[in-house]
């Protein structure tokens, strides 16, 4: 996940967002989502429960601006 990430936060386009979904990850994802968050003002992080895949992409499509 750290490399997906970082390879987003290299991009040359600064303006973008970039919106990460913990959808009841049972790991250290959640912790990674707000350390990203914490250092970088572009990260939204959204924590849920496990509700699946569409219903994580569709969390990130409602706090995406």
């Amino acid at each position: 996940m750290s490399r997906c990430v970082d390879s987003l936060l290299a991009q040359t386009l600064r303006d973008i967002e970039i919106v990460l979904v913990d959808d009841g990850s049972t790991d250290s994802s959640k912790t990674i989502c707000e350390q990203y968050a914490a250092e970088d003002n572009r990260v939204k992080v959204v924590s849920q429960p496990n509700r699946g895949v569409a219903m994580a992409r569709q969390a990130g499509v409602d706090v995406a601006s």
